[in-house]
């Protein structure tokens, strides 16, 4: 995705914007994660002296010249990683948040003098309200306004991009269904106020530590974001002026049902534990195997139902502060027509023999190989 983005607005949901004026700005992304955000921390790591000459800074964490913590993408993860591994110690009984909101106030003296800088790490979204609420008080004396940019994914859909991640990277086994079904009955018990995904406490948080008028919340949905994907919109909430051509990588790739599903049943049998996602949709693509993406219509409607339920009432508060549009905080479209769970059946049992058969021809003998042409 490419292009100026000099005439995008700097809106809400619909146009109404946030007013930058001319004092200095720190852009906290705090994710969520699984929006886009691998995406976007790459796109903004490879184009660092573009926003510069922009006038918009994505400083280096002082931890960049130390190989244990080298920055992949995001600039801020940094400050996630081991306690013991990070530059700046604490003694005594310090917690590992003291560590982070301690190593965060050394970082921000090297700041480029830019009027608009930005930190990114989805591991914001996670800390504590009195961690956030000391990171504010460091950003404020620092000479910065916050401006904390939070991109929310409908639910359920959040909960099928986290199972595929995980059955890619071979830590979950279980049916799609059983994952919905579990989380549902957690959700019904759930009186804790923990949960990632109730986006009213969330930014309830965000709202205390860092004041309502400094968030800015996104629906994480292709329509209603600029330009149509994570990069553009951000850039867009950032008011850059300048064209940036800021493409979104081909990184965490989504897969088909077909091939999670296929990937899951072959873990289950034990047999290929160095099995990779990739390797299945490259044999699915060449075999013509349907493109099945709607992971939500495999499961049990009623199952869906009564997650999404867990979450209308906070959705809805989120949506009345902070969105003009009438309508949900997410449009629940309808699901498409569906190919019938036999057909689905047999392309996931057929990806298996294919599998199957390519890895008995990897390790048969070189002389058979030849033999066989």
């Amino acid at each position: 995705m490419s292009g100026a983005i000099a005439e995008l607005p700097v809106s809400h949901d619909d146009g109404s914007g946030l007013n930058q004026g001319t004092e200095r700005l720190l852009f906290l992304h705090v994710g969520r994660g699984k929006t886009g955000t691998t995406s976007l921390q790459a796109a903004l790591a490879a184009n660092r002296e573009r926003l510069l000459h922009a006038g918009c800074a994505y400083p280096l964490p002082p931890a960049q010249e130390n190989d244990g913590l080298g920055l992949v993408a995001a600039n801020a993860s940094w400050l996630f990683g081991s306690p013991a591994a990070l530059p700046f110690q604490l003694q005594g009984q310090a917690t590992r948040e003291d560590m982070i909101v301690e190593n965060f106030r050394r970082w921000l003296p090297l700041f480029p003098p830019t009027q608009k800088c930005i930190v990114s790490s989805e591991f914001l979204w996670g800390l504590s309200e009195d961690a956030l609420r000391n990171i504010a008080h460091l950003i404020a004396a620092a000479g910065f306004r916050p401006v904390v940019i939070a991109y929310l994914r409908e639910q359920a859909d959040h909960l099928v991009s986290w199972y595929c991640q995980n059955v890619r990277k071979r830590r979950i086994v279980a049916p799609l269904a059983e994952v919905f079904l579990k989380r549902a009955t957690k959700l019904a018990a759930d009186d804790t106020g923990m949960d990632a995904s109730n986006y009213d406490v969330a930014i309830g948080k965000l709202e205390r530590a860092f004041d309502s008028e400094n968030i800015l919340p996104r629906v994480w949905q292709r329509d209603r974001l600029v330009g149509g994907g994570t990069s553009a919109d951000f850039l867009a909430q950032l008011g850059v002026g300048l064209p940036l051509s800021l493409s979104e990588p081909s990184m965490n790739q989504s897969a088909g049902v077909v091939e999670v599903e296929a990937m899951r049943r072959i873990m289950i049998s034990g047999e290929y534990p160095d099995i990779r996602i990739s390797t299945l949709s490259k044999i699915a693509l060449k075999r013509g195997a349907l493109p099945v993406r709607d992971f939500i219509a495999q499961v049990a409607p009623e199952i869906v139902e009564d997650f999404r339920a867990a979450y209308r009432a906070s959705n809805e508060r989120v949506r009345a502060r902070y969105f003009n549009s009438q309508t949900l905080l997410f449009d629940m479209a309808p699901f498409g027509e569906q190919p019938s769970t036999a057909t689905i059946e047999a392309e996931v049992a057929d990806l298996v023999r294919a599998y199957r058969k390519r890895r008995a021809r990897e390790t048969r003998p070189a002389n058979l190989q030849a033999a066989n042409g």
